[in-house]
C-alpha cells in the first residue's frame, strides 16, 4: 500500500505527540529496540524500510546491529517517499501497524494508482 501525500497529511494531524525530528529519532529507538530482538520484524514496513533504515542509520546509537548495514534500495525508497524522513517514517509506522505481517511479499499502489507486487529483501538481515 502507497499512502498518498493527503494520507499522510490526516495522519500528521492525528498524532499526539510533536512531529519532525523528535519523532523520527524516538521511532529509531524504539524500532531498534524491536528489530535487535526480532530482526525479521524489518518485513513489516513493507516499502517503507528504506526510510525507516535511515532513520535507523541516523538516530540510532549503537552503530553494530545488523540494520546498521548499507544495503538499500534507491527505487523503492524514491517511490515511497513523502517529502521528508518524518512523513516518510509516519507512514512506515502506520503501514507496519497496519499490516502487521511478516512477509517479503507486499502489494502496493503507487502514486499514480497503478498495483505492483514488491519483494522486500534486505541482505543485512542474514536470513
Amino acid at each position: 500500500m502507497y499512502y498518498a501525500n493527503e494520507d499522510i497529511d490526516k495522519l500528521e494531524t492525528m498524532l499526539k505527540i510533536p512531529g519532525g525530528d523528535g519523532y523520527v529519532k524516538a521511532m529509531a529507538l524504539s524500532i531498534g529496540e524491536m528489530l535487535v530482538r526480532h530482526n525479521d520484524l524489518y518485513k513489516t514496513f513493507g516499502v517503507y524500510w528504506w526510510a525507516v533504515k535511515e532513520a535507523l542509520h541516523k538516530y540510532y546509537p549503537d552503530k553494530s546491529p545488523w540494520f546498521m548495514g548499507e544495503a538499500e534500495d534507491p527505487i523503492m525508497y524514491r517511490r515511497a517517499w513523502h517529502g521528508s524522513l518524518f512523513r516518510t517514517v509516519l507512514a512506515g509506522a502506520y503501514y507496519s501497524d497496519q499490516h502487521n505481517i511478516i512477509t517479503s511479499g507486499h502489494d502496493w499502489t503507487d502514486s499514480e494508482g497503478v498495483e505492483h507486487d514488491y519483494t522486500l529483501y534486505d541482505v543485512n538481515a542474514g536470513f
